[in-house]
């Protein structure tokens, strides 16, 4: 093989490599093998605690997980959200005032482009 052709061959070697490393852009927007966790709300000194987490099975560049708070009836009441860099794994927690009343609480985690998940608590507070 002439010097040309060795050249043109590694050339498109190396070009062909190049098209499968993902773009930036591409890595943010994509949720590899990720998914979001609910905890289920807790009363702790008059306060609803609510927690949810976004896990994923290798690092990604960036995530972001968004906990609410909501009644059985998916009313909003407090939410949160967390931003997570090169991590397999992104937690965030939020506190709200509880009320009087005989309510249900739940907690709705969603993440980028991962879908949602909920938990309601079942306990009399």
């Amino acid at each position: 093989m002439g010097r040309a052709a060795s050249l043109a061959a590694s050339t498109g070697l190396l070009f062909a490599a190049t098209l499968s490393i993902p773009t930036s852009a591409a890595a943010a927007t994509a949720a590899p093998d990720c998914w979001p966790v609910a905890s289920t709300p807790r009363y702790v000194e008059g306060s609803i605690v609510y927690a949810g987490e976004v896990r994923c099975r290798t690092l990604v560049p960036k995530t972001q997980v968004y906990v609410r708070l909501e009644l059985s009836d998916r009313s909003f009441e407090a939410g949160t959200q967390k931003s997570c860099e090169l991590t397999s794994f992104c937690r965030d927690v939020g506190y709200h005032p509880n009320r009087a009343g005989n309510q249900v609480w739940c907690t709705d985690v969603s993440g980028t482009n991962i879908g949602s998940v909920r938990a309601c608590e079942s306990e009399n507070w």
